[in-house]
């Protein structure tokens, strides 16, 4: 195989994190296509590590953070001389436009910025954080072009922080679809999957103020007076202690389960008969692409950003307004009475795998590169 470009992929960590599965996704596929691979870590460690493809190069930087890793990633650039950095998350993307100045190279380098920005200014309330975010609109110019998840976090950067938007490319993330459709054939146990006069609700996410679970158990509050039904929910996080309160108020709270963190969701996914996101804002939503390619039916607030790209607007899933849990309870009811077709979902979720994506990232990475013949 004719021996292709360097590209080097920049992250914080090797921590569990949506970005840092991206970019595992993304290493594997460039490294199929005859790439050359650097992973460049600030700092290497973290689960993560045992999923580096081995014929990636990881470089760490032995930095504690972003900015103290930049002369670190100065030297990196000069010895390797990447033909293409792809930088994830807003203070990695500050070190790697700053590397890039001071190294004197004319690599071409990709930003991305993964959350809808105006969300993030308001729900982090900490100086340091509305600082980064205030900084974007000065540092971001300096990227040869910023790669979103979304088309509206794409917009919404464009606007918030007044950026050209011929140079934000909205690519969805990659999803690994038949790897999620693998999972999803492992054998469970639980009570309530053999229950068939009781219709099984799941959410899967962080215990945050994010996903808005006050709002689900509400609506399956409202859902449960009407009809038998059970909820559970699988994550783990910082707001256990608010949702186990919720739960214990709720006068079903015998039909409400809060499963902690699960490694393989995807089987729960496929025996479930309705999804549910609640979220009150995503960057792009990876669990609702992960849950159409279980088979699943899907319901989701209408948030910033990604569930309305996703489900195409009711296509593949039903919509609505975030926080309400009135109407959140009417959807889940008719996904029960009138869900949609499996093989609809798990069609609809190959839109976003990894090979369209590996595909849409080299157009950008390397403009006119030519893969297999064809000009991307």
């Amino acid at each position: 195989m004719e021996k292709k470009p360097r590209i080097a992929l920049i992250l914080s960590s090797l921590e569990v994190g949506g970005t840092q599965r991206v970019m595992m996704h993304l290493a594997e596929g460039l490294l199929k296509e005859g790439f050359d691979i650097d992973i460049v870590a600030v700092r290497a460690q973290g689960p993560f590590l045992k999923i580096v493809p081995a014929e990636a190069n990881l470089i760490d930087l032995g930095a504690k953070r972003a900015l103290s890793a930049i002369p670190a990633l100065i030297q990196y650039l000069r010895k390797y001389h990447p033909e293409a950095i792809l930088s994830g998350l807003t203070h990695i993307n500050f070190a790697a436009i700053i590397s890039r100045y001071f190294s004197g190279i004319s690599t071409r380098l990709i930003v991305s910025e993964r959350n809808n920005l105006s969300q993030k200014k308001i729900h982090k309330p900490k100086l340091w954080d509305r600082l980064i975010y205030a900084a974007v609109n000065l540092f971001y110019p300096f990227a040869d072009a910023i790669i979103t998840v979304s088309k509206d976090v794409a917009d919404d950067l464009a606007q918030s922080a007044k950026l050209d938007p011929k140079k934000i490319i909205p690519i969805h993330n990659p999803i690994p679809v038949d790897e999620i459709r693998n999972f999803s054939t492992i054998k469970i146990t639980h009570a309530w999957f053999s229950d068939t006069t009781a219709p099984l609700i799941l959410a899967v996410g962080r215990l945050h103020q994010q996903k808005d679970y006050p709002t689900l158990i509400k609506a399956f509050n409202i859902l449960r007076k009407r009809r038998p039904a059970h909820l559970m929910i699988i994550g783990e996080g910082k707001e256990r202690q608010m949702i186990e309160k919720k739960i214990k108020n709720s006068p079903y709270s015998d039909d409400i389960c809060l499963m902690g963190k699960i490694d393989n969701p995807f089987p729960y996914m496929a025996k479930a008969e309705v999804f549910v996101l609640s979220s009150e804002w995503e960057g792009f939503g990876n669990v609702l692409v992960e849950a159409l390619a279980c088979g699943a039916t899907v319901v989701s607030t209408d948030c910033h950003s990604g569930p309305r790209e996703i489900l195409g607007n009711n296509k593949y899933g039903l919509l609505v307004p975030v926080g309400d849990s009135e109407a959140l309870a009417k959807a889940i009811e008719r996904s029960i009475v009138h869900p949609f077709p499996p093989r609809q979902g798990i069609a609809r979720a190959r839109d976003f795998s990894v090979e369209k994506a590996v595909m849409q990232y080299i157009g950008v990475l390397l403009p006119g590169f030519k893969v297999d013949g064809e000009i991307h």
